[in-house]
Formats: C-alpha cells, structure tokens, sequence
C-alpha cells in the first residue's frame, strides 16, 4: 500500500498519523481531541484492524472483526472530508 502512495506522491506519507485507540471498544477509545482531529480534518481511512488468530474466542473475533468494522464506519459517517476516490 505505502509503496503505490510513494509512486503517486512520496510527500503524501507525511500527512499519515498514528492515533491511539481500540476498536473493541466504545467510541474507539478515542481521545475528544484525537476524535475532533479525525472528523475535521482526514480524507482517507484505510481499516486494516481485524481478529486473524484462529484459536481467538468467538465473542472476541465478532467484536473485533464486525462490531469494531461498524464502529469505524460510524466516526467515518461524521468525517467532513471523507473522499472516495481511486483505489491505490
């Protein structure tokens, strides 16, 4: 993924940054000002976030795999400049 983003516009990456937070849990448990940033100010959410240990609980891989997809897809919905555009 990087390395096709590198090809478009190297400079790009610089605008990449790791927030914390867990998407098992409500509101991702994110930060008020981490939150605020995101709604404001991203346009482009990549969700890579996913349970892949087969030996994991059931309730576990449900949270982490469906619940947190929905709770990604909802602070996505309060994004003010989410784009959708070509695929990399």
């Amino acid at each position: 993924m990087y390395d096709s983003i590198r090809q478009i516009d190297e400079k790009l990456l610089e605008k990449v940054v790791a927030v914390p937070g867990d998407i098992t849990e409500d509101n991702l448990s994110l930060s008020s000002a981490d939150r605020k940033m995101l709604t404001e100010e991203v346009s482009i959410v990549f969700h890579i976030a996913a349970a892949l240990n087969m030996e994991a609980d059931l309730k576990t891989a449900v949270n982490m795999n469906t619940v947190g997809a929905v709770r990604m897809l909802e602070l996505c919905s309060e994004m003010k400049n989410l784009e959708v555009g070509e695929q990399l």
